[in-house]
């Protein structure tokens, strides 16, 4: 099932987990995604950072497993800043092969490690891409306290109105421990017609 149909039909309650490091005891994640199943969450996230790897494998065996397993949908994140459109063709290739059908589209954490290939600069630019290749769901990030290297307030709400031109089907908000922070987003996105 699409994650946006959910928040079509009421509030919706997530969790998000990450994929164990590449030396670490793989069963730990599926006990834990045990457990988790039993709250009910509508939706369980995977990262793709630190223990995803490089090509997204454990990433996408992880959000496959959710929803195989546990009957719960999973979407599966995916950072571009690091790749180039082939190497995100051929990860959403396997997301689509595997069942996957949510896809958290990020920028992801610039590094200074190495110079990133010139493909995605944004989050946009991989919305963009994924829907005019693909019939993925597709959330993206938005920032109830302003994305950290936003100018403000207008011009982040001016990025997140392009995403959701480029194609996101809906919202996911990052962090935040301020409910007045949020109220305050949810209606000056409104009133910018997100």
């Amino acid at each position: 099932m699409k994650t946006a149909e959910l928040f079509e039909q009421k509030t919706v309650f997530s969790l998000e987990v990450f994929p164990p490091k590449p030396d670490a005891d793989e069963s730990v994640i599926y006990q834990t995604l045990e457990q988790l199943s039993d709250i009910q969450p509508d939706f369980i996230s995977v990262t793709y950072g630190a223990g995803g790897g490089k090509n997204g494998s454990k990433t996408i065996q992880i959000a496959s497993d959710i929803r195989r397993r546990y009957g719960v949908e999973s979407v599966a994140h995916l950072p571009c800043i690091n790749l180039t459109k082939e190497q995100a063709r051929e990860i959403l290739d396997r997301m689509q092969a595997a069942g996957i059908e949510n896809i958290l589209a990020l920028r992801g954490d610039r590094t200074d490690e190495t110079a990133a290939p010139d493909d995605f600069h944004h989050a946009s630019d991989l919305i963009a891409f994924i829907k005019e290749h693909y019939d993925f769901n597709i959330l993206a990030a938005c920032y109830p306290e302003v994305h950290p290297e936003s100018t403000g307030a207008v011009d982040d709400l001016k990025w997140l109105k392009y995403k959701v031109d480029c194609g996101a089907d809906h919202l996911i908000t990052q962090l935040f421990l301020d409910n007045g922070y949020f109220f305050d987003f949810h209606e000056k996105a409104r009133i910018a017609g997100i």
